[in-house]
């Protein structure tokens, strides 16, 4: 039995094409790990002895608590752990001492960039799920999810622009602070800061990458849908198919 030329055409996109999909699902799944690693690892270190003389020494710190590398000297009563370890919420920001004009500086420095990081967490979350679940959708079947496709990868280009926005807006505001008599960064390279500049990284490449997806996944949508091929190679492969 004899197929016509124009009814050859496989229900496919492009190796291209499908292997930019999966590349913008794996940069925003490294970039959403890079986010959870930021959230929870270590910042930098500082000299913490502007505390209003709270408290003075050398720390580590992340978003959640301060570990002290040189000798606590506890120049008011509060509660610290003998690990040397302050929890921001449960010390610093509490037992009252954060009605002091400048540890409460301090504490919505912190507050403010664990905000920006928790939000950057989740649209980054949403971003990778959404790239997946655009890309498994299109491995199946594009023509008929076309319109989830498409909705699905701008919606992840969408977020990952916000984390973006958020990740750098989390790092601004810990870097405005290193340079007051509050909280003074000696340095900014920890872990977590690290994997917040990867964040904000793969936020921008999937941004691209997701853009690129969309534009040829229409094209190639189009032309399926057309029954045209792209070019003489699918041309000449949809013609090896004619076979009695």
């Amino acid at each position: 039995m004899a197929v016509s030329p124009g009814t050859v055409r496989e229900n496919k996109l492009s190796l291209t094409t499908q292997l930019l999909g999966f590349s913008s699902c794996l940069v925003m799944s490294l970039g959403f790990a890079m986010a959870i690693v930021g959230l929870k690892g270590t910042w930098g270190r500082a000299r913490a002895d502007a505390l209003g003389g709270v408290v003075t020494g050398v720390v580590d710190f992340s978003l959640w608590d301060m570990t002290f590398q040189s000798q606590i000297q506890r120049v008011v009563q509060m509660s610290l752990a003998d690990s040397k370890v302050v929890n921001l919420d449960e010390s610093l920001c509490n037992d009252g001492l954060h009605q002091i004009s400048k540890v409460e500086e301090v504490c919505q420095t912190f507050h403010m960039a664990r905000a920006f990081t928790w939000v950057a967490n989740f649209v980054a979350f949403g971003a990778a799920l959404s790239s997946w679940a655009a890309f498994g959708a299109s491995v199946v079947g594009p023509k008929k999810s076309k319109t989830v496709i498409t909705a699905l990868v701008l919606f992840a280009a969408l977020l990952s622009l916000h984390a973006f926005i958020f990740a750098i807006s989390a790092m601004a505001t810990m870097a405005a602070s290193g340079g007051n008599s509050q909280f003074e960064i000696e340095s900014s390279l920890g872990l977590g800061v690290i994997c917040m500049v990867s964040l904000v990284m793969s936020s921008l490449v999937s941004m691209v990458q997701a853009v690129g997806y969309h534009i040829r996944f229409t094209r190639e949508m189009d032309d399926l849908l057309n029954n045209t091929p792209n070019n003489g190679d699918e041309v000449a492969r949809d013609l090896e198919t004619v076979q009695v």
